[in-house]
């Protein structure tokens, strides 16, 4: 088992403290997750710089999108940082979303614009099926299925990172 790997299968236990003292429900749930990100708003510049309160929010974030689709999964092999761990959902038409946990935390820590439920929003509809990212323009922003999105892969043919900043 990689490091990357017995860090997440740690983080329950040891998320159960940080949770508590921010007054947030132990449950993996979008509530949950959406309380989270109103305390991290409510305390934005105490705790905006806080590498470890950041990677305690990533990991939630991955458990919550891991633990409410069944297609999703966090992807440890071959990581060499923190910054490479990232969860995978792929949908019935075979489309597949990848997101970098802790590159969306740094981010949403750097500009809260770049939220958290978004993610959950998201990966909510491609589950669905409502929207369709394959042959989105690269590097070029597009609201797309109510969602400001931008595909990263060089390939464009399924877009195995996004880019997400906000639902319409």
């Amino acid at each position: 088992m990689n490091e990357y790997r017995k860090m997440i299968n740690e983080f329950p236990t040891k998320a159960n403290m940080v949770l508590n003292l921010l007054s947030i429900p132990n449950k993996y749930t979008y509530q949950s997750l959406s309380l989270l990100e109103k305390r991290m708003l409510e305390l934005y510049p105490m705790v905006q710089a806080d590498i470890y309160l950041q990677t305690y929010v990533a990991l939630f974030l991955g458990e919550v999108l891991v633990r409410n689709f069944k297609k999703a999964k966090w992807v440890t092999e071959e990581c060499e940082t923190h910054w490479d761990v990232h969860i995978t959902l792929s949908n019935s038409q075979g489309e597949k979303i990848t997101l970098y946990p802790f590159r969306r935390v740094q981010r949403f820590f750097e500009n809260p614009e770049y939220g958290l439920t978004v993610c959950y929003q998201t990966f909510q509809d491609i589950s669905k099926n409502k929207i369709n990212t394959v042959g989105l323009p690269k590097g070029e922003w597009v609201k797309f299925g109510g969602y400001q999105l931008r595909a990263n892969n060089p390939d464009n043919l399924s877009n195995d990172l996004i880019s997400i900043i906000h639902k319409e």
